[in-house]
């Protein structure tokens, strides 16, 4: 699962869902009992809460190929021999926009030093946005994303929870 972009949310049947750099969306909830997190996918989750629970070996599949649209009408299930198939064509497409892309100039001094400053410029010019301590429920503003304001209350809420021994 790819991490977020951005503190952009999105609320589908009452869960919150941030948007992942993989271009899914997903809401990450934590069970106590189990003492792990379960990563819920929003197209999934739409799925489930219109047409009930997806069977096992079926998939749900964006028909548009556009992750961020979870509208029903743009979901399919399909089952993963099918959603495989449909994938495996796209796959094709990039292997073949890869022989043609400048792999050589990539590695070269001057197309490494061209991809750091675009990530560096890409950082500058990110947008901070405002988290809430999930330990002690200080404000701070971060360039990140974060849940807490600190090492210590990371480590406080750990020790809490009963992850660490």
């Amino acid at each position: 699962m790819g991490r977020m972009t951005n503190n952009e949310c999105r609320i589908y049947f009452g869960k919150n869902f941030y948007k992942q750099t993989n271009g899914y969306w997903s809401n990450k909830t934590w069970f106590p009992n189990d003492k792990r997190y379960f990563t819920y996918l929003a197209h999934r989750w739409v799925w489930e809460n219109i047409n009930g629970l997806i069977p096992i070996g079926m998939e749900i599949h964006h028909k548009d190929k556009d992750k961020s649209n979870n509208e029903i009408d743009n979901l399919e299930m399909v089952s993963r021999a099918e959603h495989q198939t449909i994938h495996a064509k796209e796959q094709s497409q990039i292997d073949q926009l890869n022989k043609v892309r400048p792999i050589a100039w990539l590695k070269s001094e001057e197309g490494r030093k061209a991809v750091s400053d675009k990530g560096k410029q890409v950082w500058k010019d990110r947008k901070p946005h405002i988290i809430i301590c999930q330990h002690c429920g200080v404000q701070k503003e971060f360039k990140r994303w974060a849940r807490f304001c600190c090492k210590s209350c990371c480590m406080k809420w750990r020790h809490r929870q009963g992850l660490c021994k």
